[in-house]
Protein backbone atom coordinates (compact mmCIF):
# COMPACT_ATOMS: atom_id res chain seq x y z
CA UNK A 1 0.00 0.00 0.00
CA UNK A 2 1.26 3.55 -1.12
CA UNK A 3 -0.88 6.33 -0.15
CA UNK A 4 -3.76 4.63 0.24
CA UNK A 5 -2.88 3.17 -3.64
CA UNK A 6 -2.04 -0.12 -4.77
CA UNK A 7 0.25 -1.73 -6.70
CA UNK A 8 -0.10 -5.69 -7.35
CA UNK A 9 2.36 -7.61 -8.61
CA UNK A 10 1.02 -10.91 -10.56
CA UNK A 11 2.87 -13.79 -10.64
CA UNK A 12 5.85 -13.27 -10.78
CA UNK A 13 9.34 -11.36 -8.88
CA UNK A 14 10.10 -8.00 -9.65
CA UNK A 15 13.48 -8.55 -9.72
CA UNK A 16 12.96 -10.95 -12.83
CA UNK A 17 12.20 -7.91 -15.73
CA UNK A 18 14.21 -6.59 -18.38
CA UNK A 19 14.24 -3.59 -20.86
CA UNK A 20 10.72 -1.73 -21.60
CA UNK A 21 9.50 -4.43 -18.93
CA UNK A 22 11.78 -3.21 -16.18
CA UNK A 23 10.91 0.73 -17.55
CA UNK A 24 7.67 -0.08 -16.37
CA UNK A 25 8.13 -1.86 -13.31
CA UNK A 26 10.53 1.05 -11.96
CA UNK A 27 7.67 4.00 -13.02
CA UNK A 28 4.71 2.43 -11.28
CA UNK A 29 5.26 3.65 -8.43
CA UNK A 30 5.80 6.85 -9.32
CA UNK A 31 3.27 6.88 -11.66
CA UNK A 32 0.48 5.98 -8.62
CA UNK A 33 1.93 8.93 -6.50
CA UNK A 34 1.51 11.36 -9.40
CA UNK A 35 -2.43 10.63 -10.54
CA UNK A 36 -3.61 8.78 -6.86
CA UNK A 37 -5.23 11.46 -5.88
CA UNK A 38 -6.82 12.72 -8.73
CA UNK A 39 -8.42 9.30 -9.15
CA UNK A 40 -9.45 9.55 -6.07
CA UNK A 41 -11.41 13.22 -6.76
CA UNK A 42 -12.72 11.62 -9.70
CA UNK A 43 -14.29 8.85 -9.14
CA UNK A 44 -13.75 8.56 -5.03
CA UNK A 45 -11.82 5.47 -5.27
CA UNK A 46 -7.86 4.40 -4.77
CA UNK A 47 -5.96 4.26 -7.53
CA UNK A 48 -4.84 0.64 -8.74
CA UNK A 49 -1.90 -0.78 -10.95
CA UNK A 50 -1.48 -4.29 -11.89
CA UNK A 51 1.27 -6.40 -13.64
CA UNK A 52 -0.13 -9.11 -15.33
CA UNK A 53 2.46 -11.60 -16.01
CA UNK A 54 -0.02 -14.10 -17.08
CA UNK A 55 -2.26 -13.25 -20.78
CA UNK A 56 -4.98 -15.53 -19.09
CA UNK A 57 -5.13 -12.72 -16.00
CA UNK A 58 -4.94 -10.05 -18.04
CA UNK A 59 -7.86 -11.29 -20.61
CA UNK A 60 -10.25 -12.26 -16.94
CA UNK A 61 -9.74 -7.92 -16.40
CA UNK A 62 -10.81 -7.32 -19.76
CA UNK A 63 -14.43 -9.39 -19.08
CA UNK A 64 -14.04 -8.40 -15.47
CA UNK A 65 -14.00 -4.34 -16.89
CA UNK A 66 -16.47 -5.33 -19.38
CA UNK A 67 -19.28 -6.18 -16.85
CA UNK A 68 -18.37 -3.73 -14.55
CA UNK A 69 -18.76 -1.20 -16.83
CA UNK A 70 -22.24 -2.45 -17.54
CA UNK A 71 -23.03 -2.25 -14.05
CA UNK A 72 -21.91 1.26 -14.16
CA UNK A 73 -24.59 2.01 -17.09
CA UNK A 74 -27.36 0.42 -14.97
CA UNK A 75 -27.60 -1.71 -18.22
CA UNK A 76 -29.05 -5.19 -18.19
CA UNK A 77 -26.36 -7.56 -19.02
CA UNK A 78 -27.91 -9.97 -21.10
CA UNK A 79 -26.31 -13.07 -22.31
CA UNK A 80 -25.42 -11.48 -25.59
CA UNK A 81 -23.46 -9.07 -23.69
CA UNK A 82 -21.42 -11.42 -21.57
CA UNK A 83 -21.12 -13.44 -25.28
CA UNK A 84 -19.35 -10.31 -26.62
CA UNK A 85 -17.54 -9.49 -23.23
CA UNK A 86 -16.40 -13.18 -23.56
CA UNK A 87 -15.12 -12.87 -27.04
CA UNK A 88 -13.23 -9.49 -26.76
CA UNK A 89 -11.66 -11.08 -23.33
CA UNK A 90 -10.29 -14.04 -25.71
CA UNK A 91 -9.18 -11.80 -28.37
CA UNK A 92 -7.32 -8.93 -26.08
CA UNK A 93 -4.58 -8.38 -27.49
CA UNK A 94 -3.70 -4.65 -26.41
CA UNK A 95 -0.99 -3.84 -24.36
CA UNK A 96 -2.95 -2.50 -20.79
CA UNK A 97 -6.01 -0.40 -20.36
CA UNK A 98 -7.67 2.27 -17.45
CA UNK A 99 -10.78 1.10 -15.91
CA UNK A 100 -12.98 4.50 -14.84
CA UNK A 101 -15.38 2.56 -12.79
CA UNK A 102 -12.96 1.11 -10.42
CA UNK A 103 -9.82 3.56 -10.87
CA UNK A 104 -7.39 0.52 -12.21
CA UNK A 105 -5.07 0.22 -14.54
CA UNK A 106 -4.18 -2.91 -15.99
CA UNK A 107 -1.05 -3.97 -17.58
CA UNK A 108 -0.34 -6.32 -20.51
CA UNK A 109 3.48 -7.25 -20.06
CA UNK A 110 3.50 -9.57 -22.76
CA UNK A 111 2.76 -7.27 -25.10
CA UNK A 112 3.60 -4.02 -23.04
CA UNK A 113 6.45 -1.52 -24.17
CA UNK A 114 8.09 1.68 -22.52
CA UNK A 115 4.75 4.37 -23.56
CA UNK A 116 2.52 1.82 -22.45
CA UNK A 117 2.72 2.65 -17.97
CA UNK A 118 2.35 6.32 -19.40
CA UNK A 119 -0.78 6.01 -21.81
CA UNK A 120 -2.82 5.05 -19.54
CA UNK A 121 -1.97 7.15 -16.56
CA UNK A 122 -2.93 9.67 -18.59
CA UNK A 123 -6.54 8.14 -18.95
CA UNK A 124 -7.89 9.49 -15.39
CA UNK A 125 -6.02 12.69 -16.34
CA UNK A 126 -8.24 13.11 -19.59
CA UNK A 127 -11.12 12.12 -17.73
CA UNK A 128 -10.59 14.55 -15.19
CA UNK A 129 -10.14 17.07 -17.47
CA UNK A 130 -12.88 16.25 -19.58
CA UNK A 131 -15.57 16.45 -16.43
CA UNK A 132 -14.39 19.84 -15.31
CA UNK A 133 -13.42 21.38 -18.34
CA UNK A 134 -15.04 19.05 -21.44
CA UNK A 135 -13.70 22.28 -23.82
CA UNK A 136 -10.36 21.08 -23.18
CA UNK A 137 -10.60 17.53 -24.45
CA UNK A 138 -11.93 19.25 -27.99
CA UNK A 139 -9.42 21.94 -28.04
CA UNK A 140 -6.18 19.44 -27.67
CA UNK A 141 -8.08 16.75 -29.73
CA UNK A 142 -8.85 19.88 -32.64
CA UNK A 143 -4.54 20.97 -32.43
CA UNK A 144 -3.48 17.08 -32.63
CA UNK A 145 -5.20 17.16 -35.85
CA UNK A 146 -3.35 19.37 -37.54
CA UNK A 147 -0.24 17.96 -36.64
CA UNK A 148 2.27 16.16 -39.03
CA UNK A 149 5.17 13.77 -37.74
CA UNK A 150 6.67 10.36 -38.01
CA UNK A 151 7.06 7.37 -36.76
CA UNK A 152 10.71 6.77 -36.22
CA UNK A 153 10.71 2.94 -35.16
CA UNK A 154 9.91 2.63 -38.94
CA UNK A 155 12.45 4.82 -40.32
CA UNK A 156 11.74 3.04 -44.03
CA UNK A 157 8.02 4.18 -44.20
CA UNK A 158 7.75 7.00 -46.42
CA UNK A 159 4.47 8.10 -45.14
CA UNK A 160 4.45 10.63 -42.45
CA UNK A 161 2.76 9.93 -39.41
CA UNK A 162 0.20 12.74 -38.90
CA UNK A 163 -2.42 13.78 -35.53
CA UNK A 164 -5.14 12.56 -37.69
CA UNK A 165 -3.44 8.89 -37.98
CA UNK A 166 -3.76 8.82 -34.33
CA UNK A 167 -7.54 10.25 -34.50
CA UNK A 168 -8.51 7.93 -37.26
CA UNK A 169 -7.10 4.90 -35.16
CA UNK A 170 -8.60 5.60 -31.93
CA UNK A 171 -11.90 5.95 -34.11
CA UNK A 172 -11.33 2.62 -35.18
CA UNK A 173 -10.88 0.98 -32.08
CA UNK A 174 -13.29 2.93 -29.48
CA UNK A 175 -16.93 4.01 -29.47
CA UNK A 176 -18.10 7.23 -28.26
CA UNK A 177 -16.53 10.50 -29.20
CA UNK A 178 -14.80 11.76 -25.95
CA UNK A 179 -13.29 8.20 -25.57
CA UNK A 180 -12.24 7.96 -28.56
CA UNK A 181 -10.99 11.93 -28.62
CA UNK A 182 -8.76 10.82 -24.96
CA UNK A 183 -7.41 7.97 -26.74
CA UNK A 184 -5.99 9.62 -29.22
CA UNK A 185 -4.38 12.47 -27.42
CA UNK A 186 -3.40 9.72 -25.07
CA UNK A 187 -1.28 8.06 -27.25
CA UNK A 188 -0.04 10.99 -29.01
CA UNK A 189 1.42 12.08 -25.56
CA UNK A 190 3.15 8.67 -24.97
CA UNK A 191 4.51 8.39 -28.11
CA UNK A 192 5.88 11.61 -27.70
CA UNK A 193 7.44 10.70 -24.11
CA UNK A 194 8.66 7.73 -25.28
CA UNK A 195 10.41 9.55 -28.27
CA UNK A 196 8.28 7.16 -30.57
CA UNK A 197 7.15 10.15 -32.44
CA UNK A 198 9.73 12.49 -34.11
CA UNK A 199 9.74 15.75 -33.98
CA UNK A 200 11.81 18.20 -36.89
CA UNK A 201 11.68 21.52 -38.27
CA UNK A 202 8.10 20.58 -40.08
CA UNK A 203 5.85 19.92 -37.38
CA UNK A 204 7.97 21.32 -34.71
CA UNK A 205 5.98 24.66 -34.05
CA UNK A 206 2.37 22.71 -34.13
CA UNK A 207 3.42 20.29 -31.85
CA UNK A 208 4.94 22.96 -29.82
CA UNK A 209 1.63 24.76 -29.48
CA UNK A 210 0.11 21.05 -28.17
CA UNK A 211 2.39 20.89 -25.34
CA UNK A 212 2.48 24.35 -24.14
CA UNK A 213 -1.55 24.20 -23.97
CA UNK A 214 -1.57 20.89 -21.94
CA UNK A 215 1.37 23.14 -19.58
CA UNK A 216 -1.19 25.82 -19.57
CA UNK A 217 -4.23 23.49 -18.42
CA UNK A 218 -1.94 21.98 -15.93
CA UNK A 219 -1.66 24.92 -14.26
CA UNK A 220 2.47 25.23 -15.09
CA UNK A 221 2.86 28.04 -17.54
CA UNK A 222 3.90 30.09 -15.11
CA UNK A 223 6.64 28.01 -13.73
CA UNK A 224 7.76 27.22 -17.01
CA UNK A 225 9.22 30.33 -18.57
CA UNK A 226 12.14 28.62 -20.27
CA UNK A 227 12.02 30.14 -24.02
CA UNK A 228 11.41 27.59 -26.94
CA UNK A 229 13.26 27.68 -29.97
CA UNK A 230 14.28 24.30 -31.07
CA UNK A 231 13.61 20.39 -31.08
CA UNK A 232 16.00 20.11 -27.96
CA UNK A 233 13.54 22.56 -26.15
CA UNK A 234 10.44 20.97 -27.23
CA UNK A 235 11.89 17.66 -25.84
CA UNK A 236 12.64 19.08 -22.67
CA UNK A 237 9.56 20.35 -22.02
CA UNK A 238 7.39 17.14 -22.93
CA UNK A 239 10.02 15.78 -20.75
CA UNK A 240 8.72 17.80 -18.25
CA UNK A 241 5.19 17.26 -18.68
CA UNK A 242 5.78 13.39 -18.49
CA UNK A 243 8.47 13.78 -15.83
CA UNK A 244 5.61 15.11 -12.95
CA UNK A 245 5.07 10.79 -13.67
CA UNK A 246 8.44 9.50 -13.81
CA UNK A 247 9.24 11.40 -10.63
CA UNK A 248 5.92 11.04 -8.52
CA UNK A 249 4.93 14.88 -8.47
CA UNK A 250 1.40 14.79 -8.35
CA UNK A 251 -0.48 16.17 -10.80
CA UNK A 252 -2.79 19.06 -9.52
CA UNK A 253 -4.90 21.71 -12.12
CA UNK A 254 -4.77 25.02 -10.90
CA UNK A 255 -7.55 27.24 -11.40
CA UNK A 256 -8.82 24.43 -13.56
CA UNK A 257 -12.46 26.35 -13.34
CA UNK A 258 -10.94 29.23 -14.85
CA UNK A 259 -9.76 27.17 -18.68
Amino acid sequence: SMENAEVIINEVNKEGYTGDKKFIIDRVANVIKAINKLVGKSIGKKLTVTIHDSVDSFKQEVYNAMIRAREKQKVEITDDYKKRALKESRDAANKGFYADTDGSIHINMTNATKDTLLHEAFHPVLDYMADNAADVIDDLHAQLSKITGKDITQPEVPTRKTGKEFISTAQRKYLGDITQKKEAITDFIAQVASGRFKIDQSNYEKVKAFFTNILRKFGMLKVYDKDITTVRDLKELADLITGKFAKGEEIQFKGIEEI
